[in-house]
């Protein structure tokens, strides 16, 4: 498959990377299906590596835009899917016809799930009924809608700790809404300044914190070639 070439395809600034060589970032993008924006260069590869190390195998983004993140989401619940030897599924909300990036991706072997339809019309059915490991929302940002959304989607978000949701403008369009959203759901988090904010939620209902997760048992011991801070002392 022929790479794309992100600096002839630019949104908002031309020779991107001929004036900011990045060629790690460039690398990704030459895979991209859609133009690049200047504004997000790093959102959409973000994306692809939170959905890779959360292990996301089914994702939906709400407000698709241009597509910056879409495929990189799709992409990744693809690679993670091949990785295991499972399924994928990725859909996408959007009340425009965003056909282009479907068929775009549908080049690359990346299968994308269009509803067009407004996001406060979603049914299960629409999903079969199954929970999402991410959940990108980045559509209309009122903080009515923001919560409606929350509430139709909310349930069907993997819990105790394995579901992820993505919140866009929490400094922005989304900042009263988004305190309102921690009151009412159990969610850890994690905000970001750049590109109007953006907030990595993590679904904690049902999440058991007596479980040992260490690798390999029991923490290890404090000190194994002695404690050299604190001269030998002990600590408490």
């Amino acid at each position: 498959m022929e790479k794309t070439n992100p600096n002839e395809q630019m949104t908002g600034c031309e020779n991107y990377f001929e004036q900011w060589p990045s060629p790690m970032t460039q690398a990704m993008w030459e895979q991209h299906v859609t133009p690049m924006s200047s504004i997000t260069t790093y959102y959409g590869p973000f994306f692809y590596w939170l959905c890779r190390i959360i292990g996301a195998t089914r994702a939906m983004e709400i407000g698709i835009d241009m597509g910056w993140s879409t495929f990189f989401m799709a992409s990744a619940c693809k690679d993670e899917a091949t990785r295991r030897g499972g399924e994928y599924a990725f859909y996408g909300c959007d009340l425009c016809d965003r056909n282009n990036i479907v068929e775009k991706a549908a080049e690359r072997d990346v299968k994308i799930t269009m509803l067009e339809k407004d996001s406060l019309d979603l049914k299960p059915e629409d999903w079969n009924h199954q929970k999402f490991h991410v959940i990108f929302q980045d559509g209309y940002h009122s903080t009515e809608y923001v919560m409606d959304e929350l509430e139709i989607l909310y349930p069907y978000l993997a819990d105790a700790g394995q579901g992820y949701w993505i919140m866009h403008d929490v400094y922005s369009h989304c900042e009263e809404a988004f305190p309102k959203v921690m009151e009412k759901y159990e969610f850890e988090q994690v905000r970001f300044f750049s590109n109007y904010g953006i907030a990595i939620l993590r679904n904690m209902k049902n999440y058991d914190p007596t479980i040992v997760r260490w690798p390999q048992g029991p923490e290890q011991p404090a000190y194994p070639h002695g404690d050299k801070l604190h001269g030998g002392k002990e600590t408490v």
